[in-house]
């Protein structure tokens, strides 16, 4: 499995920095957005293997209420466990 692209969508920038780190660490390629609508744009740019993202009314109305969703994830969360539930999630997809 080569290098994937993970997109990390939150409003509040010391989660996507979080998230960021733990998963460029762990030899990611990481995109990241601040709202749903810039999320959607950067979906559109890299189309990233995995999108992490808490669940926006505008991201919701952006979309049509077509999101696709494999997973939920709770705040508050471990980084650590997000990319280890990540990797099982973009392996899934690549059997």
């Amino acid at each position: 499995m080569g290098v994937k692209t993970v997109l990390i969508v939150d409003d509040e920038f010391h989660i996507v920095n979080a998230l960021a780190l733990k998963f460029r660490s762990s030899n990611f390629f990481v995109v990241t957005a601040g709202n749903g609508r810039e999320a959607l744009q950067r979906i559109g740019e890299s189309k990233p293997d995995l999108v992490i993202t808490a669940r926006e009314q505008d991201f919701d109305e952006a979309s049509g209420g077509k999101v696709d969703v494999d997973a939920f994830v709770s705040k508050p969360f471990s980084p650590r466990a997000m990319v280890s539930q990540s990797r099982k999630l973009i392996g899934a997809r690549h059997e």
